[in-house]
């Protein structure tokens, strides 16, 4: 396995290497369905704008797109829904919403053992986000997970693991200086994980990888 200074360059190598059929999907982890859903108000998404500070508003809105992993069904599209990172359908009575809780794989998130189980430390969906100043993902790296999209073989080997594709959306700001997609660790539930789904690790290390 290698670690590519730049992910994106993985991609490329992944594309080449699988020729026409050459595209990856998103690397999405479920955490929990069927629980009380994420409300992503002017706050919440104005933070979710902040995590990705070099990235328009208009390709923030994109993340939350009505058939995009993280909100599939439940954010912009033809249902109106309050969208104030581009200004539409303000007066429209529905927000967008988190359908699951989710996070992206190899993503490094922290919290305590309950028995067999790991409950984790993420943000409260019930309450306004925190200021960008008290948590972002360079002081709380736990509380936040890079979108990422995994290539697979023909036969189902994993070639790589890179960011989501928003080109110029660096975040120096975060230490990053390549292309990032930051997503916010959030719930209005307690998270609990099955142990034997969990990787320990000694520090906080980056999703991305290349296999040889």
């Amino acid at each position: 396995m290698k670690y590519p200074s730049n992910p994106r360059e993985a991609a490329t190598d992944a594309a080449q290497r699988l020729g026409e059929n050459n595209h990856g999907f998103p690397d999405i982890i479920p955490l929990a369905e069927g629980v009380k859903r994420v409300e992503l108000t002017q706050a919440w998404q104005l933070f979710i704008a902040a995590i990705n500070p070099r990235m328009n508003k208009a390709r923030v809105a994109g993340l939350l797109g009505d058939a995009v992993a993280f909100t599939n069904g439940t954010g912009f599209g033809d249902t109106p829904r309050r969208n104030y990172l581009t200004g539409e359908d303000l007066n429209a009575q529905l927000l967008p919403t988190f359908d699951k809780v989710r996070t992206c794989g190899g993503a490094c998130h922290t919290g305590v053992i309950v028995g067999d189980y790991l409950r984790l430390l993420t943000l409260d969906g019930n309450l306004q986000p925190p200021s960008i100043a008290d948590a972002n993902p360079l002081s709380h790296p736990h509380l936040f997970f890079h979108a990422t999209i995994v290539y697979m073989s023909n036969n189902g080997v994993e070639l790589s693991r890179v960011p989501f594709e928003n080109k110029r959306a660096i975040a120096p700001e975060w230490g990053y200086g390549f292309e990032v997609t930051m997503m916010p660790l959030v719930s209005c539930v307690p998270i609990l994980v099955p142990l034997e789904n969990v990787q320990r690790v000694s520090a906080y290390s980056l999703p991305y990888y290349r296999y040889p």
